[in-house]
């Protein structure tokens, strides 16, 4: 794509570190290509925000819009355990999986990370049709190794899909992501027979603050990754430590393999020199 050519160009001075506008640093030791997915306004943005740990600056930021969502591309050089790795982050919230445009944003990915807020069970349900595509896609593409171990399935506490679908809910959720029927059966699992489990599940519930917003379990979440075998995080949009601990978990976990795979192919190319 010529993405000056259609008015794409960087959103913000291509420089680093102080050097001059233009200036890029075009050496690294390896490169890493993660991929967002799920409905607007699940917080992928503030993720984003958070992982580059309120930096402006990016080497390339390159922004555009469709129907019914976007496309924010961020791609920045970061030192990572060690190694000069450059990092780009496609955030495609909002994109639906049957899209046109949805066929080719897998290519290259090192890994995904599929979005859903606990807030509104539309972006679950969303969220559910990403991994059913996603799984799909990397049967029928060799290169695609990210599925399942670099594949993650996240909930957030976006309270910006909250106002849509508010309906009715038959489950009333601790905070945590836990309804009151698993507390009380976590407690007949660890109580011992002789007390009173009704008076100490009172006693419990009364201590512990509800989630009114909530409309999703966590352990919902855990079984659908459970299904697919991804990982899955839950964390609110204000925990940075935790939002960024999962960028860098899916970014060493490729390094490790993409290390694993360059000294089978160098340990390979050895022994054709030896025989």
């Amino acid at each position: 794509w010529n993405l000056w050519g259609m008015g794409l160009g960087p959103s913000h001075p291509v420089a680093k570190n102080g050097e001059g506008e233009g200036e890029r640093d075009d050496s690294y030791d390896d490169e890493v290509k993660l991929v967002m997915l799920g409905d607007k306004s699940v917080g992928t943005s503030r993720m984003v925000h958070h992982f580059w740990n309120d930096r402006r600056s990016y080497e390339t930021y390159v922004s555009f819009g469709f129907e019914g969502g976007g496309m924010d591309l961020k791609i920045n050089t970061i030192q990572f355990s060690g190694k000069s790795v450059r990092t780009e982050i496609t955030d495609n919230a909002g994109l639906r999986p049957l899209d046109a445009k949805a066929s080719g944003i897998y290519e290259k990915a090192s890994g995904v990370i599929i979005c859903y807020s606990n807030r509104n069970v539309s972006s679950f349900e969303s969220a559910k049709n990403w991994l059913v595509q996603a799984k799909g896609k990397s049967l029928n593409v060799e290169s695609q190794r990210w599925w399942p171990k670099r594949c993650c399935l996240v909930s957030t506490d976006s309270p910006e899909q909250s106002h849509e679908g508010q309906e009715k809910v038959s489950l009333t959720f601790i905070e945590g992501g836990w309804t009151r029927l698993e507390v009380k059966n976590e407690l007949r699992r660890i109580s011992h027979s002789v007390w009173s489990l009704e008076d100490i599940v009172k006693v419990t519930l009364g201590y512990l603050p509800y989630d009114e917003l909530r409309r999703v379990g966590a352990s919902s979440g855990r079984r659908l990754a459970s299904t697919f075998d991804v990982q899955f995080h839950e964390v609110r949009l204000g925990d940075q430590e935790g939002i960024a601990g999962i960028f860098s978990g899916l970014i060493t976990a490729f390094l490790e393999s993409s290390d694993a795979r360059k000294q089978c192919q160098e340990s390979s190319e050895e022994k054709k020199l030896i025989l």
